[in-house]
């Protein structure tokens, strides 16, 4: 009897390491992977994270009121968006997604008393016109782009781009309370390695299947780091006095 409960564990135990390994395979955290294997070069204890059961209901949330659209999101016109969402919608899971979901995590921490977002209520001045800035469109309807006429629905205006604050930064503004702040990301520059095949890439070199293996697993890592570390460790936060939204809108979109 003995004999069979020890087999049946072990079989258990095989079965669970194999679905594990398929599981971690379809996600691309395998030991191979830079950082994952505490025998190699570069490893990172953070990688302890990627549990391939349970990695996205580890990472945090954000949860956003929605004026506009009750019914739609739920009964409520709240709702709450996962780093599974940010993904499913966009496709993919890179750094932008999660820094960008950070970004408006502190964002509503320090804007909102419950933390939550008021979607349409923000305005956000970015340095950046990609990655971070497309996540915070779609967390708080601030939409790059002048309103005009109908497209007004989706170009909203409520979000504008100027280099001038600096390319790692963005401005939160709460219209309803003139509160201001800005948040500049400490993880603005990509491994070394991950910016020249970037760089490659772009120049429309062909990178080889290793090489993309190897870029796609750095980008991995890059962006789950980003998730799951210390606020104070990710971003510099100052809050702004006497902040004018008008000024960088008019810059941006004229009168």
């Amino acid at each position: 009897m003995k004999k069979l409960a020890v087999l049946v564990i072990v079989c258990c135990l095989t079965m669970g390491i194999s679905i594990s390994n398929v599981m971690a395979e379809e996600h691309g955290f395998m030991a191979g992977d830079p950082g994952y294997n505490p025998g190699a070069a570069g490893y990172d204890p953070g990688y302890k994270f990627f549990n391939p059961f349970n990695w996205w209901d580890e990472v945090p949330t954000i949860t956003v009121r929605n004026p506009f659209d009750r019914g739609y999101w739920s009964s409520t016109g709240i709702m709450t968006i996962t780093l599974k969402d940010l993904s499913k919608f966009y496709n993919h899971c890179g750094p932008g997604v999660t820094q960008g979901m950070r970004l408006c995590i502190a964002a509503g921490k320090r804007l909102y008393e419950d933390g939550m977002i008021v979607r349409g209520d923000l305005r956000v001045v970015t340095g950046d016109n990609h990655g971070p800035a497309a996540v915070i469109e779609y967390i708080t309807n601030a939409v790059y782009g002048k309103p005009c006429g109908k497209a007004g629905v989706w170009f909203n205006g409520k979000m504008v781009y100027d280099t001038s604050i600096g390319k790692y930064s963005f401005i939160f503004y709460r219209k309803s309370t003139g509160k201001a702040i800005k948040l500049t990301l400490k993880l603005g520059v990509l491994p070394k390695e991950m910016r020249e095949l970037k760089k490659k890439q772009f120049a429309g070199k062909k990178l080889t299947p290793e090489q993309v293996a190897r870029m796609k697993a750095m980008a991995r890592k890059w962006a789950f780091k980003s998730m799951i570390m210390p606020e104070k460790e990710l971003l510099k936060i100052e809050e702004l006095k006497d902040f004018n939204w008008n000024s960088y809108f008019k810059k941006a979109y004229g009168s």
